[in-house]
Parts: structure tokens; sequence; C-alpha cells
């Protein structure tokens, strides 16, 4: 029986990012250009990667529509981690996909059969703004569920993806990688490019940001982890937040040199107020090097004061953690 159709009148975008491979927006809280999934083709077959938050199903599903692919096709469901903007859909599409299966790394399985306690995290971060950014979590069966061990690979038919444990972000992360296009999905590991803020850049690559949500960002193992996606020698990247970029190497280097940068800010700090002041005259710093002179317009456009308002809790979860710690 084929599924309910998506609702009409959800905004949808989609464009091919490579060959079989399709960016999809999610339209994130409403808005266009935060957070993407992806569909990647293969013989009669294909993996989705991302599902967003649930507020998205009806953007995502008009995507694949769009594409003209039946949804019977996507034969599973990709989350990098279990955070509600990259998973918080996953319980109703596998609920409505019962031949999906939902991969994920071992550390998140848990969370998506019973997702009280992630969903507890997420109201302790996002407060009253988590009904109407989220919308309800479903469980997912745990028959539906691949908790993927690193290396594990997702066949579509002749092509593979190949799963690539990445903590740092979070400690049950993943990213996918698609050795067709030599291309990695890598979720939040390398950070989140801004495409709202490409007329104000003057330099080759789009204005980029590590991402440091709380609660268990992990400056050490991030960086490890962007080693390891370096000496795979990847061409191109496909953000969830937001879109493909290329060339890879520069971002996932600065990538790692910015986080690095930002937990040593954090460990100077004595409040959270300090880290997000820290953190909010950093950020600025960098848009003047690339030449922004209205501040306050670049700030709105690519919606910043949110990605602060998280980055900067995250940051200080792990100073008081490093200082805990003796670090």
């Amino acid at each position: 029986m084929e599924p309910t159709p998506p609702r009409r009148g959800a905004p949808v975008d989609v464009v091919e990012a490579a060959p079989g491979v399709y960016r999809i927006d999610l339209f994130e809280r409403g808005r266009p250009q935060r957070a993407s999934a992806y569909l990647v083709e293969g013989d009669g077959v294909a993996a989705l990667i991302e599902t967003g938050a649930a507020a998205s199903r009806d953007s995502l599903r008009g995507g694949l529509r769009a594409l003209g692919v039946a949804e019977e096709s996507v034969r599973y469901i990709v989350v990098t981690h279990v955070h509600l903007d990259h998973a918080g859909g996953v319980g109703g599409l596998s609920a409505l996909w019962p031949w999906a299966r939902v991969v994920v790394h071992p550390a998140g399985a848990r969370h998506l059969v019973d997702p009280g306690r992630l969903e507890a995290s997420a109201r302790a971060v996002y407060g009253e703004r988590f009904d109407a950014y989220f919308g309800a979590l479903v469980p997912v069966a745990p028959e539906r569920l691949w908790a993927a061990e690193d290396r594990a690979r997702i066949a579509l038919g002749e092509r593979e993806l190949v799963v690539l444990h990445t903590p740092g972000h979070a400690p049950h992360h993943l990213v996918v990688e698609d050795p067709r296009t030599r291309g990695l999905f890598t979720g939040d590991a390398a950070g989140i490019v801004y495409p709202a803020l490409a007329p104000w850049m003057r330099r080759g690559l789009a204005f980029h940001l590590p991402t440091t949500t709380p609660p268990r960002f992990d400056p050490s193992a991030m960086a490890e982890s962007l080693e390891r996606l370096r000496a795979r020698r990847p061409e191109r990247l496909y953000f969830t937040h937001f879109g493909p970029a290329a060339p890879a190497d520069p971002y996932l280097a600065a990538c790692a040199a910015e986080a690095a940068a930002w937990a040593e800010l954090a460990r100077a700090e004595s409040t959270p107020e300090g880290v997000r002041g820290s953190l909010r005259r950093r950020i600025e710093e960098r848009l003047r090097a690339e030449g922004v002179g209205d501040l306050a317009a670049a700030w709105a456009a690519a919606d910043l004061e949110f990605d602060l308002d998280l980055d900067s809790q995250g940051l200080w979860t792990y100073a008081l953690a490093a200082t805990a710690a003796g670090g």
C-alpha cells in the first residue's frame, strides 16, 4: 500500500550534488539552506542519509517525489548521529517505511529505540522551543535497526557506502563515505557551511564554522576524526548543514584548526556568558576578515545567533569537564 502522500504546500528544493547523489533541503525551522538530507541511488535501491526533524518530513518526501523516486526504493535510512536536527524524524519515517533499515552508530541505537532521554536532553537545551522545532519523537522498532560498526558497508547493488566512526561532535557520530564520487557525508563532523553568506565572501571557500553543540563535544576526538577523514583523500564533502562543497581538504583542515581555537577560548573563560561573548567576537572577526561590513545583516542572514547559542553551551560544558579533569 502506498504511504499517505506528503502534505501539499510544504517547500521543496532538490539538486543533483554528484552522479547519483541528490541534496534535499529539509527547511529546518522553516528556513531554507539550513539542513540537508541526501539520497544516494544504487542499482534499483537507494539510501537516505539524514532525516532532519519530524517537522521536515513533508519537505523530505516532497523532495523524493520531485526527483521521481519511489519511496519503496529507499532501503536504508542512515543518521550520522542522534541529535534531533539530524535524526528527530527517523522514528516516524521508519514507521512509514517498514521495508527500510535504520543505520546508526552502535552508541546511538538505544536512543532511537527509547528516545526519552534524548528528548529530555534536547528539552534542557532548547526549552520551550523544542516542540516547534522538532515535533514528536517516535521510537524506532528494534528489529529495524542496524547498529553499524566502523567500516561497515551498505550495499546498493554494485554501489557501496562505507560507515566511518567519527567521534568528537558527539561520541555516537558516524560519517558515510561514497567511494564512487570520492565524497563524504559529514553530518556535523566537519562543521557547518553557510550559503546565505555567499554574497559577502571574497575567498574561495564558503564561510564555514565548527559545530560544538552540547552535551558531549570533545575537541581531541574531533581532531583525530578529522585527520582520519583527511587521510581518506576525499574530493568533496556533503554537508548536512548545508549542501555539497569542494575541494574537501581545506574544509577539513580549517574545521580542525578552528575547533581547537574554540576549545582554547572556552578554557580561558570562567562563565558561560564569557564563553558566549568571546565566541561572538571571534566569529565577528572572521566575518570582518572576509570583508563583511554589515555584521548585523550577515549575522541575521546566516541565523548565526541560533548557532552561537548552541555552540557556546557546548563549549562551556566541555570547559567545565576539562577543568574537573584537570585539563
